[in-house]
């Protein structure tokens, strides 16, 4: 049994990092990685490292001004008026409306952070309760609609089945809760992998591994930090971070792949719904271990 590893920088794609996605294709075929006739290829992700300002919600720089499974959108109604927050990659407003805003959310994202662009959408009618509950602070009524991408409902602790209408007396059903956007990414191959997802029946999609999305913000020695302002408000100032992933049980968790060689490897970070996750101008670093395993007859 044969046995190399990968090491593998996305700064090193041959191909173009588009800007809403991390999708990369690396070149090994100098590295003569194949197999014999009664030999199989197997794959296991030994290693991930990437920026917590990823993004937590798939980006778009389209045009668009209805709700698209490519366009992260969160949506409410104050009386008449329907208000909507655009997450788009580019620091322009693309969706132009009177009543329609941007914002850009990364895995790093705090709730106060949260809180506050839903805020500067809606002249700060929105607050945390006791209970940790999204809450209205003036005699309003404000209804988040269904229509609206599910994760970011999640996080504001709305419904997602249906629309979630709130007032000064009746706040959201369930917990604020930002980490759960985007709890783990999955890391997605061009490779035949046999990986099955709970969605759709268990629908059949090549992942390599899965990432969960724990925040290291003292890797080199950093820490979070905030200092208290004068007028008793506090100012956060974030550190680097990273996400740091070690696959602890590497035994066993090889995948077989049908090819007889890799000459090159596309990989992408995408979500648990498969859709894209945009690098926001960062790298990644993976370590990918092949396994050559000679097949009993």
């Amino acid at each position: 049994m044969d046995t190399r590893r990968l090491y593998i920088n996305s700064s090193d794609s041959v191909i173009k990092i588009n800007p809403n996605d991390s999708k990369i294709k690396i070149d090994y075929r100098t590295a003569n990685i194949e197999r014999k006739s009664n030999e199989i290829l197997a794959l296991s992700l030994i290693k991930c490292s990437f920026a917590s300002s990823v993004a937590s919600v798939p980006n778009t720089s389209v045009n668009s001004t209805i709700h698209e499974d490519n366009c992260s959108i969160l949506s409410f109604e104050i009386g008449a008026t329907t208000h909507n927050i655009y997450f788009n990659q580019n620091d322009t407003l693309l969706n132009v409306g009177a009543n329609n805003t941007f914002a850009k959310l990364s895995l790093n994202t705090r709730s106060d952070q949260l809180l506050e662009i839903i805020n500067t959408a809606s002249t700060d009618l929105f607050e945390l309760n006791s209970a940790n509950q999204l809450s209205v602070n003036t005699a309003t009524t404000v209804k988040f609609l269904k229509t609206s991408t599910p994760s970011l409902l999640t996080a504001l602790g709305v419904n997602t089945d249906k629309d979630t209408t709130m007032n000064l007396t009746t706040p959201a059903p369930y917990s604020f809760n930002v980490a759960s956007i985007c709890p783990v990414v999955y890391i997605k191959i061009d490779e035949l992998i046999e990986t099955f997802l709970s969605n759709d029946k268990g629908s059949y999609v090549n992942i390599l591994g899965s990432v969960p999305v724990v925040i290291d913000s003292t890797i080199n020695g950093t820490q979070d930090l905030s200092v208290t302002n004068p007028d008793n408000s506090t100012t956060f100032y974030e550190t680097p971070s990273m996400i740091n992933y070690t696959n602890h049980s590497v035994s066993g968790s090889h995948k077989p792949i049908s090819g007889k060689s890799i000459t090159r490897l596309e990989l992408e970070i995408v979500n648990t719904e498969l859709q894209p996750l945009a690098l926001n101008g960062t790298d990644y670093n993976l370590v990918v271990e092949v396994k050559t395993v000679k097949v009993l007859s």
